[in-house]
């Protein structure tokens, strides 16, 4: 009888602590529901939270960090006498959640895509005086730019992280440089002898800028990456063979081809969750 009893005591403590966690969790969504969206995105926006995003970070917390997730929400809307949210209180509680977002990835190792995450190294980088990438360094560049695109939140702490040999600084000055050689007609010779300033141009003639590749051709940014949503949801009546070419018209510095390539690589990243 005792271990029944025993036993009997504990599923119920069981089926409590889920119900105060699942109590928990609504207080946070009920609170974030005026900004929240079902519409998808691999990037966190200023002014909108995406459901999906939301749901993987209530995922992770337990009930006491719920609650006190609450509370600084609470907090941070002020809400005014007619109850009602201003646009600024919108803004904040998007960058409070985002920042939660951001910081439970770091923390986990793992974005909420499920992908793996450099740690930034603790120790002191030997960087030498000329800046050298080497060509593992180039490729990862290459690779974070993609993963982390324009709009993203600290998009550049990222990278770096990604990264593990270069500095935030060193980062951006690379991929700057990158873009201004492309944009010339210029390409870096070997890249494991490259310095930054080293280029050589390139043999015929250069493309359109418009239609350009670079490393940086996943970048976008976040007036861009609203333009390309409003967009598509501008023309997703339109036949195929027209629709892409408006869409195309609507966003400011994109081609056709990015266009549908940022498409696909959004519909992708939206399966994964």
């Amino acid at each position: 009888v005792s271990t029944q009893s025993t036993w009997g005591e504990e599923r119920e403590r069981q089926k409590k602590k889920k119900e105060g966690l699942k109590k928990a969790q609504e207080e946070v969504k009920s609170r974030v529901n005026p900004v929240l969206t079902d519409n998808f995105s691999n990037v966190l926006q200023d002014s909108i939270i995406y459901i999906a995003d939301l749901k993987w970070l209530i995922g992770q917390m337990k009930e006491d960090a719920l609650l006190q997730t609450a509370a600084e929400i609470d907090e941070i809307l002020q809400r005014s006498e007619q109850n009602e949210l201003t646009e600024q209180n919108k803004l904040d509680l998007c960058t409070y959640i985002n920042k939660r977002i951001s910081d439970m990835e770091q923390s986990m190792g793992v974005d909420r895509f499920g992908s793996s995450l450099k740690k930034e190294t603790t120790k002191k980088e030997k960087v030498s005086p000329k800046d050298v990438w080497t060509e593992q360094e180039l490729s990862d560049l290459t690779k974070a730019v993609a993963k982390y695109p324009g709009g993203a939140v600290r998009r550049w702490e990222s990278i770096a992280a990604y990264i593990g040999t270069k500095t935030v600084d060193q980062v951006i000055r690379r991929a700057k440089e990158l873009t201004g050689q492309l944009n010339e007609g210029m390409v870096p010779t070997k890249p494991t002898e490259m310095k930054q300033g080293d280029a050589k141009p390139l043999q015929g003639p250069t493309s359109d800028k418009k239609e350009e590749t670079s490393i940086l051709d996943d970048v976008w940014t976040k007036q861009q990456q609203k333009e390309f949503e409003e967009a598509i949801k501008k023309y997703k009546e339109y036949k195929e063979k027209d629709k892409w070419d408006k869409i195309a018209e609507e966003v400011e510095g994109k081609s056709k081809k990015q266009c549908v390539e940022r498409y696909k690589y959004l519909a992708n990243m939206f399966k994964k969750k």
